[in-house]
């Protein structure tokens, strides 16, 4: 039956192993009358088994011809590689309110309430000051995505 049911690369011989090593581990649950149905339902239930993991797992052969492609290096993004002293340069090109605003979070690392109580202004007035700092100074660098 193993011979019948097993074709390469499946090999009957491992089969007929598993099954007498079931047999014996198994040998309180077999009907003690006649344990050949029971050893056959269970060589059905192993080949079946190694049929599903056979096609869950490529063969060797398959992965052998699929080419490796080298792995991708990523550029680092154009605004990584501004330095503090970059951003200082271009300061002075942004409206007054908002670089105050800016130099106060970016580079003295103030939080909004405390720029918002050093400046007199609501806190969400420094959030969007900051953030319209940042988009102009995006634009200013060109906004380039490199």
């Amino acid at each position: 039956m193993a011979t019948r049911l097993c074709r390469p690369p499946l090999d009957p011989r491992d089969l007929v192993q598993d099954v007498l090593e079931r047999t014996v581990r198994h040998l309180d649950r077999i009907p003690t009358d006649d344990p050949r149905p029971w050893m056959i339902r269970v060589m059905r239930n192993l080949f079946i088994d190694r049929l599903r993991r056979q096609s869950r797992t490529p063969r060797q052969d398959d992965i052998d011809e699929v080419p490796v492609a080298a792995p991708v290096v990523e550029a680092v993004p154009w605004w990584q590689r501004l330095e503090p002293e970059d951003i200082r340069r271009r300061l002075p090109e942004l409206p007054a309110e908002q670089r105050a605003v800016f130099e106060l979070f970016a580079f003295e690392g103030l939080s909004y309430e405390q720029i918002a109580a050093r400046l007199n202004i609501p806190k969400n007035t420094v959030g969007t000051r900051v953030l319209r700092a940042r988009r102009k100074l995006r634009e200013l660098f060109g906004g380039r995505d490199e």
